[in-house]
């Protein structure tokens, strides 16, 4: 693995398991400092580094997505169909002004 692909993955894996550069430090026994110029890219990934980084893309499971209850689902649908009726609210004004506007223009009555 290069450096660059190991880097992306140590960065999709502390994402994926929201992993700090401090807690990823600490599991690492490196500093934060060193930990962001490796993540950053500003110096190479030593040896001892990248067996440590290598373990830990291996080792690390992104925690599970939660499973969504009755009521965590009944929400989602209660704002996406508001989100839905202000689109429908937003485009039946549209309509109602554009229609207003050919009116005008051709001088009919509603």
């Amino acid at each position: 693995m290069s450096d660059d692909e190991l880097v992306a993955a140590v960065k999709f894996r502390c994402q994926m398991a929201r992993v700090t550069q401090v807690e990823l430090a600490r599991r690492l026994h490196l500093t934060q400092g060193h930990i962001s110029k490796i993540l950053s890219r500003k110096v190479p990934v030593s040896d001892k580094a990248r067996v440590r980084l290598e373990q830990f893309v291996q080792d690390c499971e992104p925690p599970p997505l939660p499973s969504p209850t009755p009521s965590t689902e009944i929400e989602r649908l209660r704002t996406e169909a508001r989100l839905i009726m202000q689109n429908m609210q937003f485009w039946l004004t549209a309509c109602e002004r554009l229609c207003d506007s050919l009116r005008q223009e051709k001088g009919a009555d509603p």
